[in-house]
């Protein structure tokens, strides 16, 4: 899958999104467990407000977990958390704790446990 945002043209973010494009919806993961990744979208992660972290800060949603009738952009953040039992900080966690995926300026991939707690305060 090829993921490449006009807003962050570094060869280092675009590996990064196409990795993360690569793992398939964060949501069906957590709802369905692991399965063959379909197509994605990349979503960045909200907070308060509007707005849009780099490109460390990305996870990727099917359509309908996106922008679809069950899409954190059509039901709202505080409500698409609430109903799937997840925060994106968590789903992004997962995205960023999976092997080949990286954060920028790392040399070696970071053991899960580490890099989960690196995606925490990225994020931050």
């Amino acid at each position: 899958m090829t993921a490449i945002n006009r807003h962050n043209n570094s060869k280092e973010a675009k590996r990064h999104m196409n990795a993360v494009a690569g793992l398939g919806c964060a949501m069906c993961h957590h709802l369905h467990g692991p399965h063959d990744p379909g197509p994605v979208e990349l979503h960045h992660l909200r907070g308060n407000g509007w707005g849009r972290g780099d490109y460390k800060t990305v996870m990727g949603l099917c359509f309908n977990h996106h922008r679809g009738p069950e899409g954190i952009h059509h039901i709202g953040t505080r409500w698409w958390e609430r109903d799937f039992g997840i925060t994106q900080r968590e789903l992004l966690a997962w995205a960023l704790a999976q092997p080949g995926v990286m954060v920028k300026d790392e040399k070696q991939p970071l053991a899960n446990a580490k890099r989960a707690q690196t995606a925490i305060e990225v994020i931050a």
